[in-house]
């Protein structure tokens, strides 16, 4: 590709409408038109013969310009400020694909162009040339997924760019509020995204982590939790299925990459009137048959995940093959009602939030109580054995064993809870990302395991290495709950010490090193002591006195021959040098790890 340099007028360039870089900062570009005056522009601008389309647009009060900037568009502004007379260019001849590519690369190395520019760039670039994203990270040798990300900043509402543009938020945040299509929706998460406590500086806004969380709680919905079949087309005819919806995280992987799964509706008015279709949908079918409506977190109560029965509920089709004849082998609401047309008091139509299937049911007390009223069934005690009816009790036996049923529904209603919680909290942690697991073990979580297990007053002495004897484990705050609970398991747990100490950068092998000076330092005083009360001792002189301390290992025998006092036996060479040569071995034995 030839290439020539000239200087020309700024009269003769006119800038590129392809250049990515459409925002400048009228400060720093003054402080280079400043430079620009001193010691004028030191690098050529890239410059090509202006297109045959263009002349006619360019030309005005006749000055008619004869080249396009490709590269060196701020120069050139600047140079306008300057009042340059003319410029130094590089003349090439290229098409307008190589324009996108020398622009776009060229910007990549330039400070100060924005991730928005740069991704309307990307788009003008497909938009006339029809490459695609794969191209473009092809040429400009980024990957893939760093193109469309500043290809999703490009579909960001006004405010959210405005936002990004002033510095309110990065692009980090400006990515994750990228997905929410709606307006409005996104403007609210803008608002949360951006907020900074007061007296706090702009660090002190909820982090990545926090928006990201904030998002799937209140903008980013789960099909997987939604109360409707995903795959029906015709719930709301114009939305059709999800599962072809292009708002879908699944629909399109690469402008979803920074969304977790796949069936991510990013469309919460769209979910909301599926929503609504359904239940109204379900409600029509409740009224046709004279039943009440059970659904969502009632219904999940009634019903099991992997099981068709259902807690404190019996279906209206459930036969019964307990009953005396003519009634035995009958349906159940064919026994409560003499006609389909007849309400079952009670009765219920209940959406299983598991399956979708539509179930009509009658609480089991209430059927047993109107099957012993009818006289249908015997009443059982809850002891096992029959109790003979009583027609001198009558109502009042009727009313004593629909209270007994009422008490045993309740306390299985209360396990049926527990057995949801345990599972729905199970499943939570399971479906929890890897890289958030650790924030499961939350302050609240770990205060209430330890005092379910230990009680408020427990663990002293670890309070007391915190600084914190005065506290009660119920009155500190998570991050002194995190510091107690990680003390008082580690205490006197040789390993567990070990394991912390690597995780927060204790050097082990130095404390190894000052443990075992100390020591030897210690037995090499006891050594020296030693041997100074060797070379003391001399057995056969009578006027030997014993030393002023107590030696190790010495034998000294208390016990006189005579009732004249006599002076006590001394320490043998022989037994000095056992001493001595037990203590080296103390010193010389190695460390059991091997240090």
């Amino acid at each position: 590709m030839t290439t020539t340099f000239a200087q020309l007028s700024p009269s003769l360039l006119v800038e590129s409408k392809t250049n990515a870089r459409k925002r400048y900062n009228p400060k720093t570009l003054t402080e280079l038109a400043e430079s620009i005056k001193t010691i004028g522009v030191l690098q050529a601008l890239l410059v090509r013969p202006l297109p045959g389309h263009r002349v006619a647009e360019t030309s005005s009060n006749g000055v008619k310009p004869t080249h396009e900037i490709v590269a060196g568009h701020r120069r050139y502004r600047a140079a306008n400020i300057a009042g340059l007379a003319d410029l130094p260019v590089m003349i090439r001849h290229i098409t307008d694909e190589e324009m996108y590519k020398s622009q776009s690369v060229e910007n990549l190395h330039r400070e100060g162009l924005s991730e928005l520019d740069e991704g309307e760039g990307y788009a003008d670039w497909m938009e006339a040339t029809g490459i695609k994203a794969e191209g473009i990270a092809k040429e400009i040798e980024r990957s893939v997924r760093y193109v469309y990300d500043r290809l999703r900043l490009i579909k960001l509402q006004p405010e959210t760019k405005a936002a990004l543009q002033d510095g309110l938020i990065d692009v980090s945040r400006a990515l994750l509020l990228a997905p929410v299509h709606d307006p409005k929706l996104q403007i609210k998460a803008l608002e949360y995204a951006a907020t900074v406590p007061a007296g706090q500086n702009q660090s002190g806004q909820p982090s990545v982590r926090d928006l990201a969380i904030w998002l799937r709680q209140n903008v980013m919905l789960d099909l997987a939790r939604a109360p409707f079949q995903i795959a029906a087309a015709n719930l709301v005819p114009l939305a059709g299925s999800c599962k072809s919806c292009p708002k879908r995280t699944g629909a399109d992987p690469d402008m979803f990459s920074h969304v977790d799964g796949a069936d991510i509706c990013t469309d919460p008015p769209c979910y909301n009137l599926k929503c609504e279709a359904h239940l109204a949908e379900l409600q029509h079918q409740a009224d046709k048959r004279h039943l009440r409506l059970v659904y969502g977190p009632e219904a999940k109560a009634i019903c099991y995940e992997k099981s068709s029965t259902l807690n404190g509920y019996s279906p209206l089709s459930q036969v019964r093959n307990d009953l005396a004849a003519p009634f035995t082998g009958k349906r159940l609401d064919h026994l409560l009602s003499p006609s389909p047309t007849v309400p079952i008091p009670g009765a219920v139509l209940i959406e299983n939030p598991y399956t979708r299937e539509l179930i009509a049911a009658i609480p089991t007390a209430e059927a047993e109580a109107a099957l012993i009223a009818k006289g249908l069934v015997k009443v059982m005690s809850p002891a096992g054995p029959d109790i003979k009816a009583d027609k001198a009790k009558g109502k009042k036996d009727v009313e004593a064993d629909i209270a007994k049923l009422k008490a045993r529904t309740d306390s299985d209603i209360d396990t049926r809870y527990g057995d949801q919680l345990e599972a729905a909290v199970v499943k939570a942690i399971v479906e929890t990302d890897n890289d958030e697991a650790a924030y499961l073990l939350s302050g609240s979580f770990l205060r209430t395991v330890y005092q379910d297990e230990f009680g408020y007053t427990a663990g002293r002495e670890a309070l007391g290495l915190l600084g914190l004897a005065d506290k009660r484990v119920d009155q500190l705050t998570d991050a002194d709950v995190f510091k107690f609970i990680t003390v008082f398991l580690s205490q006197g747990d040789r390993s567990a010490l070990e394991a912390l100490a690597k995780d927060n950068g204790v050097h082990l092998g130095r404390l190894r090193e000052d443990a075992k000076e100390h020591v030897k330092a210690k037995v090499a005083a006891q050594i020296a002591a030693l041997k100074a009360s060797a070379k003391t001792i001399t057995p056969k002189s009578p006027l030997a006195q014993p030393p002023a301390t107590p030696l190790a290992h010495a034998e000294v025998d208390a016990k006189p021959k005579t009732a004249k006092p006599k002076a006590k036996a001394k320490l043998s060479a022989k037994q000095a040098q056992l001493g001595i040569a037990e203590a080296m071995q103390g010193i010389e034995a190695p460390p059991a790890d091997g240090a």
